[in-house]
This record gives structure tokens, C-alpha cells and sequence, in this order.
């Protein structure tokens, strides 16, 4: 493969290079970390850049030879920047696995200047933005006219390093929704709402997933909120926290809670991996209070991560009916493109 896969060492980035081994593709990895870098290359085999992202000379020089990078290495809103700079300045498409609202406005601000240079970029090339942008995107087309949208994710899993890292990284920022086209933040725990799904009714709290963002580029609904499943005492103490959002931003307590996190966390087990899933439920409302729904389900959120991300690649890779410039998933591949990956499920119904 012509491709790089940058932040090869963390949780996901290991988990795509193994995926990739495993259907006989062999990208190359990339990180700032020697040792494990290094260690990763002796194991498998794999061609291996040590290269900081400070460091622009020489990111500049390991990107040039490669069609697309993969990066991995998050919080993203740290490190997208020099990554899509340099792939700016070598030519080179451009892939990331971010949840993060502010990196998918900041790209989708540089899509002139992304056309210009004929690439694609694409953040948020898994879980959980491939699942629920091609959900959004679908039902969208089948009603044209909704002016509301909500998602609902499920997910039966535990989180990684880099996601507890990039949650801590946004501590005390609130939540948000899309209101009239406009991002809105609003109070953690301020928006809660139940559902039925499955005949097992789960509780629900508004969370400033990537799809506040994505889903409109994607759909053009103007009105968009984001749930996220989570058990009643969950929800209370995020109602509890939106009062001390000073404690939340102290950069004290952040460095303790990454410290701890870097030793403690580690993400899921295969076991775990294999046995998870996740479940989505996309619901778009029009002005005469019309309701469609759409549900999807399938693996566990890394796993999803891993494969979706390497289709991804592919398909930008191959399809020069891709538009350069900023992309969702829904824009670039359609909402079929979520039908690509095994043990993915598309219903209008659960029954």
C-alpha cells in the first residue's frame, strides 16, 4: 500500500495495521515514539518513519512518497494541523479517525485550499462518524424536506487511551448542538431525553459527538443533536459538573487525569472487541411533524474504526469520482459505503 499510517503505535493505530496484515495489504507506520515504532517495523516487517510532527522538513520529506496518510495520533485537536499542512504541501490525501468537532470546521474551512491542491480530506474515517454520517445521509435522501435530525448511538464497549485522553482534553467545554445551522453549545446534561429501542428503554443525554458537525455538511439539516446512551447516574453527575467548569478547565486536574490515564488505560480486550457492537438510531423530523427512522447495528467501535478506515483509503484511492477537497463519508462514498463493512446492519425496523 501507498499509504502511511501515522500514530501507528496508540490503541487504533495498531489495531488498523493489524487489519491491514491480516487482508495481505502493507502500508507503512509512522510515529514520534522510537521504541515502539521501531519495535512495531521488527515485528512486522513493515517499512517505519520516526518523525515528529514539530518537526515540518521532515514530515514534509516522509509524507512525499505516499498517495494518503492515516493519522491516528490523537487529541486531534493538537495534532491535525501540522499533518494536514504537510499534506497540503506534499500533495497527499488526507485521513484521521477524529471525533472532534472543532477539527472537522477547521478542515472544512481549508477546502478551498485542499481543491486546490487536488487531494481529499476526510476526518472522522471511523466510529463513530462513518456509521452515523452514511445513517444521516440516508435518511435525508428519504426525506428530503426534514428539518430535524437526532442521533442516537449505543455503543457495548470500553474506550482507549486516546479517546479517554481527548475527553479529558475537553472537560468542562459543555455540549453542543446544531440549532438553525449554527453550532450552539449547551450545558453538559442540560438536553436528556429516553427511548424505546429493542422493547428496553435507555436513557439518553445530548454529547458534542463529531456528527454535530459532519451531519450537516453531509445533509444540510439545520437542526441536528447527538445522543449518546448512558446509565441515569451517569447523566446526573454531568448535570452535576456543568456548575464547576473552572475545576473541569483546571490544567491541575487535566495533567493528573492524563497521568492516571496513561498508566491505567489501555482500551479493549480482543475478547471484548469481539463480543461488542454498537447500535444506532437516526430519526429526521419535517415542519408537518413527520417522523422516519433508521437503525443501524454492528461491530464493536475499534473494530469498526480499523476496517473502515483502510476502505476508506482505498476507495479515495481508487475512485477518481471523489471530489478533492473536505468530505464527509456520506459525501465522498455514500451512505452504501456503511453496507462495505462486515456485520453492519441497515433497518428501518428492529422487530
Amino acid at each position: 500500500m501507498n499509504v502511511l499510517i501515522y500514530g501507528a503505535n496508540g490503541y487504533t493505530g495498531r489495531l488498523i495495521v493489524d487489519y491491514c496484515l491480516a487482508n495481505n495489504l502493507r502500508p507503512s507506520i509512522a510515529g514520534r515514539n522510537k521504541n515502539e515504532i521501531t519495535q512495531m517495523a521488527e515485528h512486522t516487517g513493515l517499512d517505519a518513519f520516526v518523525v515528529s510532527l514539530d518537526d515540518s522538513k521532515v514530515l514534509d520529506k516522509v509524507l512525499k512518497p505516499f498517495k494518503a496518510v492515516i493519522h491516528c495520533a490523537g487529541p486531534f485537536v493538537h495534532t491535525y494541523r501540522p499533518m494536514i499542512e504537510s499534506c497540503l504541501r506534499t500533495r497527499t490525501n488526507y485521513l484521521d479517525i477524529t471525533g472532534e468537532i472543532p477539527v472537522f470546521e477547521s478542515i472544512f474551512r481549508l477546502h478551498d485550499e485542499i481543491v486546490e491542491q487536488k487531494i481529499v480530506a476526510l476526518p472522522g474515517a471511523g466510529f463513530d462518524v462513518v456509521p452515523t454520517d452514511c445513517l444521516a445521509g440516508l435518511i435525508s435522501g428519504r426525506m428530503p424536506d426534514a428539518t430535524h435530525l437526532n442521533l442516537y448511538i449505543q455503543m457495548d464497549s470500553t474506550i482507549s487511551k486516546g479517546t479517554a485522553l481527548t475527553m479529558v482534553e475537553h472537560m468542562g467545554n459543555g455540549s453542543a448542538i446544531r440549532k438553525n445551522g449554527i453550532i450552539t453549545k449547551i450545558p453538559m446534561g442540560s438536553d436528556t431525553t429516553s427511548k424505546t429501542i429493542s422493547d428496553k428503554k435507555r436513557s439518553f443525554v445530548a454529547y458534542p459527538w463529531g456528527d454535530v458537525s459532519t451531519a450537516y455538511h453531509s445533509t444540510g439539516i439545520e437542526n441536528i443533536k447527538v445522543y449518546m446512551s448512558a446509565p441515569p447516574s451517569t447523566i446526573k453527575t454531568m448535570q452535576i459538573s456543568r456548575y464547576f467548569p473552572f475545576i473541569l478547565k483546571s490544567s491541575l486536574l487535566k495533567s493528573f487525569l492524563q497521568k492516571r490515564i496513561s498508566r491505567k488505560v489501555i482500551g479493549p480486550t480482543a475478547a471484548k472487541r469481539k463480543s461488542g457492537s454498537f447500535l444506532i438510531m437516526a430519526e429526521a423530523i419535517n415542519s408537518k411533524k413527520e417522523t422516519l427512522t433508521y437503525y443501524s447495528t454492528g461491530p464493536e467501535g475499534y473494530s469498526f474504526t480499523a476496517e473502515a478506515a483502510i476502505k476508506a483509503t482505498i476507495r479515495i484511492l481508487e475512485d477518481n469520482s471523489i471530489n478533492p477537497g473536505f468530505n464527509t463519508p456520506y459525501k465522498a462514498f455514500g451512505w452504501e459505503f456503511l453496507k462495505s463493512v462486515d456485520g453492519v446492519e441497515i433497518k428501518d425496523s428492529l422487530e
